[in-house]
């Protein structure tokens, strides 16, 4: 069974529950690309190549237990993820931005008159639709992230997405680079620990003085 054959096959309410099934929330539908959509029925629908793809090895999933969902939704953070797309780490997974939302985001802060500070960029996800969206920084983005296997996959990923000359990749600590740098606009999103904070009896969020 052929993937394009397979993919014309799939009845358009069976492929909404099976994306539904999967976390896909419905404004996301219309992201995903189709080798992405082929790629989720397949595995689903088709148990040889269940099979096969549980048995690949991959350098790009980590097999934690509390990445396992968010891997499943590689194509929701990167809907070119195969084309060579890299997040490095478990807490790489569960941090970058969806790519429906960072695009949101990007429409959402509008024009930007000079750069975009994209401040904790880890792997990309935000500063590449910052970079991509064509009503936004006039003097692109630049992305800050102190972590240097985390900056290097910011550089990779945006050569995959064709953004790398609107994306200057600075691998320092914030606050280092805040007291003496002018942006149009500063834009956060900092680490949050990942899905284990549902455990804690007590969440607490605390400003750093």
């Amino acid at each position: 069974m052929s993937k394009a054959t397979f993919a014309c096959t799939v009845p358009a309410e069976q492929l909404r529950t099976e994306l539904q099934r999967r976390g896909v929330p419905p404004t996301d539908f219309a992201e995903l690309q189709r080798p992405a959509l082929i790629e989720l029925l397949t595995v689903t629908l088709d148990p040889k190549r269940k099979a096969k793809t549980a048995a690949e090895p991959t350098t790009q999933c980590p097999q934690k237990e509390e990445s396992a969902s968010f891997r499943k939704r590689k194509y929701q953070l990167f809907s070119k993820f195969d084309q060579g797309v890299e997040i490095p780490d478990e807490e790489s997974w569960w941090s970058v931005t969806p790519e429906a939302v960072a695009k949101h985001i990007a429409v959402l802060c509008g024009k930007v008159e000079g750069v975009v500070l994209d401040g904790f960029a880890g792997v990309g996800g935000n500063s590449i639709q910052f970079a991509l969206f064509k009503g936004g920084p006039t003097k692109g983005v630049v992305s800050v992230e102190k972590d240097p296997e985390k900056a290097r996959c910011i550089a990779k990923n945006c050569k995959v997405y064709k953004a790398e000359e609107r994306v200057q990749v600075l691998c320092k600590d914030l606050f280092a680079v805040l007291p003496e740098f002018q942006a149009g606009l500063v834009f956060l999103s900092p680490p949050w620990g990942g899905p284990k904070y549902k455990e804690a009896v007590e969440f607490v969020l605390m400003r750093s003085s």
